[in-house]
């Protein structure tokens, strides 16, 4: 008999999910008859298998790109965080891991491809009262969830947490300053000289055209290229605004296309607390994306003389 005759081929279905893998197909392709091979050699086999999807898949965070998260919301109508802190929130468009990080800044974004700076050019330039604030994932979420963030002064969030990166040059206790005059905020992975775009959202106030490094504003700011679609600006009567729930469902562009849709949303121009109850975050609403062909995947496995060697291998990518 060939060995190929001799080869036990099991196929089963596991519809076991490993983080973002889900695996519905397991060949394993022993060269040896299954009574020639070891069952403490499988049983090993397994365990690592197991330890390995779990550390590879579970233990770093997940990279996003631009599109991958949506703003849902915010307050700028604060009183110094005695009742209400400034608040910011945003839907996840894409299913992170654990450890995952975003940072929120509201630096401006200048013509040069650069975010402003606090004293630039000397004295009395550039940005003073913006700051920056990192949120972290603490368990596994999914596309839908959304997150909202005190983001002023008390640096708590409905999920995760939330970390003080750089406080306003004013006041080195205020960090993500919402400014209900004009202003804008920028999610990011990477690091404010070389960021990864994730959105953006400006704040009753257009898009500038163009904005010096120099030029003392704090509420001024150019949208990034790579955000030329997705930046939405809010420029009337938006102290306090929220995504209207009108579209809840659907899959990752439409529910991307309805959050960045300036005319899905409402608008507040409360400028002090107590901020209206509809206008509280997070927004009201569930999203839920639709379900989507799932990747299959194929994991081989060969034993031969107690040598186990695992490749993995991506079938019908979507």
């Amino acid at each position: 008999m060939s060995s190929k005759t001799n080869s036990d081929l099991i196929q089963r279905k596991l519809n076991k999910k490993f983080t973002f893998f889900t695996i519905f197909a397991v060949q394993i392709d022993f060269t040896k008859k299954p009574s020639e091979i070891k069952p403490k050699l499988i049983s090993k086999f397994f365990l690592l298998l197991t330890i390995l999807f779990s550390t590879t898949f579970s233990s770093a965070q997940t990279l996003l790109q631009a599109g991958d998260i949506s703003f849902s919301g915010y307050i700028t109508a604060d009183d110094n965080n005695v009742t209400q802190d400034d608040v910011i929130s945003f839907v996840l468009l894409k299913d992170i891991d654990v450890n995952t990080v975003i940072n929120f800044t509201d630096f401006g974004w200048t013509d040069a491809n650069t975010f402003q700076t606090p004293e630039a050019c000397g004295a009395s330039t550039g940005a003073l009262s913006d700051g920056i604030i990192q949120w972290q994932s603490t368990t596994v979420l999914y596309c839908g969830t959304q997150i909202s963030i005190n983001c002023r002064k008390a640096l708590t969030a409905n999920l995760g947490t939330v970390t003080a990166i750089q406080g306003t040059f004013n006041n080195s206790n205020v960090y993500v300053n919402l400014n209900g005059n004009g202003d804008q905020v920028f999610a990011y992975q990477g690091t404010l000289t070389a960021p990864e775009f994730l959105a953006a959202i400006s704040i009753n106030r257009t898009w500038d055209l163009v904005l010096d490094s120099c030029e003392l504003t704090s509420f001024k700011s150019t949208l990034p290229a790579t955000l030329s679609t997705l930046g939405l600006a809010l420029s009337t009567g938006a102290n306090n605004a929220q995504y209207n729930c009108s579209i809840t469902t659907g899959d990752t562009l439409s529910l991307l296309t309805a959050l960045t849709d300036g005319l899905n949303w409402n608008l507040d121009t409360t400028s002090l607390p107590p901020v209206p109850s509809n206008f509280q975050l997070p927004v009201p609403c569930t999203f839920a994306q639709t379900p989507v062909t799932i990747q299959r995947y194929l994991l081989f496995v060969n034993a031969i003389e107690g040598l186990v060697t695992v490749n993995v291998s991506l079938l019908n990518p979507v």
